[in-house]
């Protein structure tokens, strides 16, 4: 039936080729007999946004006789100027992803110019929405406990007590998994702790 073989990777990027849509998609293709011999996509970036692997991906269909046709840009891979065209528009697309993530880091500099905080939680603070974005706030009680993890180590205290002694008062970890029902701190949190800067002063 048609319908089971309909591929997606909903809201994930297509700049990369490690997607489970495209996998399956791939692995459909390459099975004997082959499931299907056209692949109907809306946009040819949803194969790929990198010139590579959209060229080792076309190169590979076209190997296992399966023809792809981008619909909303009108491109078939059986006509004469396919490869061109494919082409053009992978490189297109890699231009489009470089001026995203440049756009996307000057969008963060704003914020953090205007005080504004850029985005994820952060172990002894809290996240505030205001008009302008998100802010921070302490969080007096997991601040208290970042105050006693500098003190401890100022003191000469190894990394592997710190986190002993966090543990046997049962304080939560900065990041407790779901799955865990008793989180610990480890080593190794406490060391990132030691070296985050917004934690110096």
């Amino acid at each position: 039936m048609i319908e089971d073989q309909v591929y997606a990777d909903e809201a994930i990027s297509g700049a990369g080729a490690d997607r489970d849509g495209l996998k399956q998609l791939l692995a459909a293709a390459r099975s004997v007999p082959s499931l299907f011999d056209v692949i109907l996509v809306d946009d040819r970036s949803r194969l790929s946004r990198n010139v590579g692997d959209a060229a080792r991906i076309r190169e590979e269909l076209g190997f296992l006789g399966v023809r792809i046709v981008a619909v909303s840009q009108g491109i078939d891979s059986q006509d004469e100027q396919a490869e061109v065209l494919f082409g053009v528009h992978a490189l297109v697309d890699t231009i489009y992803i470089k001026e995203l993530g440049k756009k996307t880091h000057r969008g963060l500099e704003g914020l953090a110019l205007r005080g504004l905080h850029t985005g994820g939680n952060c172990y002894g603070y809290r996240n505030v929405r205001i008009k302008e974005g998100v802010k921070l706030e302490v969080n007096e009680s997991q601040a208290a406990v970042i105050r006693r993890i500098f003190e401890m180590a100022t003191s000469g205290q190894s990394l592997e007590k710190i986190a002993r002694i966090l543990n046997s008062e049962n304080i939560s970890p900065p990041r407790p998994r779901a799955n865990k029902h008793n989180p610990k701190w480890c080593p190794t949190a406490i060391h990132a702790t030691l070296r985050r800067e917004m934690y110096i002063g």
